[in-house]
């Protein structure tokens, strides 16, 4: 059988006659690959079909997105042959080139009406307003028929012949929708009984017998009153308790499917409506509905998404929180679900059957669920090609995840994002964010983070590696995810036996470990004071090839950045990341590499370096705080509808309290982390100087800055002794070194164009003392 080509049915209309002669087809709002001009260029486009059985002269019909402006582009005098297809370029240019035919309009994705009307004005083909996705056309079902569907295989100037299709066509896409309307269902097979139902249960023959359209009214289920966590347990069931939601926003949701002598014949399709004022330009963020079975979710054994028979054998018995079905893992607790996605524009982007699991250890135990997403051929689409995540390159996804913010649901629901997001540009991987409103069967769902999943496709997609060649392990390969352990205990071994102060030693561990790689990761970890590491969240990954080298993977910084008293400003984080106990959530295996590697000057060197290096960019106050504020203005908008329907935080000004808190932490983190690696590599002093204890008479600036390379130096403050400037890149190596012995205030220039754009960091040495230092770039 053909893959089916098309997900959604409208009407065309006609308006005279004429419209039994010439149609518009098929057109196409956003091409992207689907077909190229003679230029090379891939432009929207539309279809025009001679349906009857006479040549008919085209001069005197007109195309237009404008209905007050019917006449926007004039055919040239050309014959179309009866049952002959015409494809017209929507590119803006209004040209004929080499016999294409291109208008002055193009038509925009995100849904607009086409007109073809003749010389008299009079409308004879038209279509509703329809957003498409990239690469998705619009079509009559059989060639000039009066049911058009959106095709998920375009066929510019070829037939729309859909003669073999079996399944069930629905005359309006998922979307936003002024009023509310009547929707009809259709089946090219008259043999077939369309059934359906309106609150996300696959329909049967017991379900809704469809004989009439039916009218598209918001949701009225109820299922946000079920409680997703346990009601009765020990006192820190208050950290998981479940509130009563104070308003839950609710769209129209429908599935249907044909059958046949009872027997299903068709594949369950699923709708969601956005009806009224309402839903008017009202979320900022990209919408994303989820369909299912309320079973799914919710069935005392099955469902995925309560406490339920689990809760009741294990409850709090061996952990903090309160155990349940939706800790629950594999295959086996995998659940169907109709995906829908918007973007922050409303546009549809993409609709698919797909896989759900919920994730976590303890945030699963919170009432909003985090959840991994399955994109497989054997439910709809196999993988997702969209950018869903700003300026990253990968645009193909296996799998996604919904995250509620891990530990942090309670607080800014935003924590790991920001702290990934500030590291993006060092050498670790980190897992994209993508914030969005989340539909579960119609009801708002609040708040979810769309973000990259660790896993082989993840490796694949960025890296251009094989599936099958990835190796992905857990804590001290406790758990291999993909691939093997390959030779990880072979160098635990080496570095637990052998003294890797030895710089042969050392040496044949650079070959194994990527130690820059390795070094970020560690200073990361130790400059947001992370608790819930090393004995956790600690990540490694290579790829099968014998001279590739293992990295880490950067991830769940919730517990970090001043969640507690455990990890705030003021926390040692080098003795916490060097511990010798041996309780959570410290383990011997998870810092031994960083302990032994200590042992290594040159390590130790290169360590120290680049946490100076990442103090004064990486880490800079003021760049933080600038980023702190862009997601609070961010999350803003949106924050307020997601405490009224789960109660977490407690309020709007606890959630800026919390902000307040990592505000808190970014101003008095430096100056502590600073004496905290004085006293831990017992130094005289680190070349980073805090604001707070900066002589506030010295003056010193670089100008111009940015800089083509020649820089200008003024010093207000006498340099009695032998003084000097060091320029060093972003790694911690020197690239520039001059020595001053002036003894009146210094002004002069420095030539650094032999630099590589980027950025650097200028230091001012006096004896023994950092004076000053300025981050600078050259461009």
């Amino acid at each position: 059988m053909r893959k089916l080509k098309f997900i959604i049915i409208i009407y065309c209309w006609s308006m005279s006659v004429a419209s039994q002669d010439l149609i518009i087809n098929e057109f196409m709002s956003s091409n992207q690959s689907t077909i190229v001009d003679q230029d090379g260029n891939s432009p929207d486009w539309i279809e025009i079909y001679n349906a009857s059985d006479v040549f008919l002269n085209l001069g005197n019909f007109y195309l237009s997105d404008d209905p007050d402006s019917l006449k926007k582009w004039n055919f040239p005098s050309i014959n179309l042959q009866p049952s002959q297809f015409l494809l017209i370029y929507c590119s803006g240019n209004n040209l004929i080139n080499g016999g294409e035919l291109h208008t002055n309009f193009k038509i925009q994705q995100s849904g607009e009406s086409v007109f073809l009307s003749n010389q008299s004005g009079v409308i004879i083909s038209s279509t509703k307003t329809v957003a498409l996705p990239t690469d998705f056309s619009y079509g009559c079902v059989f060639d000039g028929s009066e049911i058009m569907s959106m095709f998920e295989i375009p066929t510019p100037g070829y037939s729309n012949d859909l003669g073999h299709l079996s399944e069930v066509q629905c005359a309006y896409p998922s979307g936003f929708y002024d009023d509310v309307f009547e929707l009809e269902l259709a089946s090219s097979s008259e043999d077939y009984s369309i059934y359906y139902t309106l609150d996300g249960s696959r329909p049967t023959t017991d379900d809704l017998l469809y004989t009439s359209p039916i009218i598209i009214n918001p949701n009225t289920n109820n299922i946000n009153l079920i409680p997703t966590t346990a009601l009765e347990g020990p006192y820190q069931l208050d950290k998981f308790i479940w509130n009563t939601p104070k308003h839950v926003s609710k769209a129209g949701i429908i599935r249907y499917a044909g059958f046949k002598n009872n027997i299903p014949h068709t594949s369950v399709q699923s709708r969601i409506y956005f009806v009224g004022d309402e839903f008017n330009n009202r979320y900022s963020f990209p919408i994303m509905s989820l369909i299912t079975d309320s079973l799914n979710l919710f069935d005392y054994e099955t469902g995925i998404y309560v406490p339920g028979e689990r809760f009741d054998q294990e409850g709090f018995k061996d952990a903090y929180w309160p155990v349940g079905n939706y800790h629950n893992r594999g295959e086996d607790w995998e659940r169907d679900v109709s995906v829908t996605f918007f973007n922050e524009n409303s546009s549809l982007i993409f609709e698919t059957e797909a896989g759900v699991r919920v994730r976590g250890g303890a945030s699963a135990a919170f009432p909003q669920k985090s959840l991994n997403l399955y994109f497989k051929s054997n439910y709809g689409l196999d993988k997702i090609n969209y950018p869903i995540f700003e300026k990253s390159s990968i645009t193909t996804y296996k799998n996604l995840i919904l995250r509620n913010s891990g530990n942090d649901f309670q607080y800014t629901h935003f924590k790991d994002a920001l702290l990934q997001d500030l590291v993006k540009d060092i050498n670790l991987d980190i897992q994209r964010f993508s914030p969005s409103i989340i539909f579960i069967n119609g009801e708002y769902w609040g708040i979810h983070n769309i973000r990259e999943k660790y896993d082989k496709y993840y490796f694949k997609y960025k890296y251009q590696i094989p599936e099958d060649h990835i190796n992905l392990i857990n804590l001290c390969g406790s758990e291999v995810e993909e691939g093997s352990v390959d030779n990880y205990f072979e160098i635990e071994n080496f570095i637990d036996n052998n003294d890797i102060s030895i710089l042969e030693n050392y040496n044949y561990i650079k070959q194994l470990l990527d130690i820059d790689n390795f070094i970020d990761f560690i200073i990361t970890e130790i400059y947001y004071a992370n608790y819930d590491w090393p004995c956790n969240n600690y990540k490694l990954w290579k790829p099968k090839d014998l001279d590739s080298k293992w990295r880490f993977l950067i991830y769940d910084l919730d517990l970090s950045f001043g969640y507690n008293e455990s990890s705030n400003y003021e926390t040692l984080s080098l003795e916490h990341a060097t511990s010798l106990l041996n309780e959570w959530p410290y383990c011997p295996c998870s810092n031994l590499f960083f302990r032994k590697l200590l042992m290594n000057e040159e390590f130790k060197e290169l360590f120290i370096r680049k946490f100076s290096c990442h103090l004064k960019t990486t880490f800079n106050s003021e760049l933080i705080l600038d980023k702190i504020q862009s997601y609070e203005t961010r999350f803003t908008p949106e924050i307020e509808e997601h405490i009224a329907r789960w109660g977490y935080p407690e309020s709007v000004d606890e959630w800026y309290n919390q902000i307040n808190i990592l505000k808190d932490f970014t101003i008095n983190r430096p100056l502590h982390i600073q004496q905290n690696i004085l006293d831990f590599f017992d130094l005289d002093f680190f070349d980073f100087n805090c604001e707070t204890n900066q002589n506030q008479d010295y003056q010193f600036s670089t100008y111009p800055n940015p800089s083509p390379g020649e820089l200008l130096l003024k010093v207000n403050f006498p340099l009695s002794k032998i003084h000097t400037l060091i320029v060093s890149n972003i790694m911690g190596e020197i690239v520039y070194e001059q020595s001053h012995a002036n003894e009146n205030f210094l002004s002069s220039s420095i030539n650094l164009n032999f630099l590589d754009n980027g950025i650097y960091v200028l230091r001012l040495y006096g004896p023994n003392i950092s004076l000053y230092t300025q981050t600078i770039i050259i461009k």
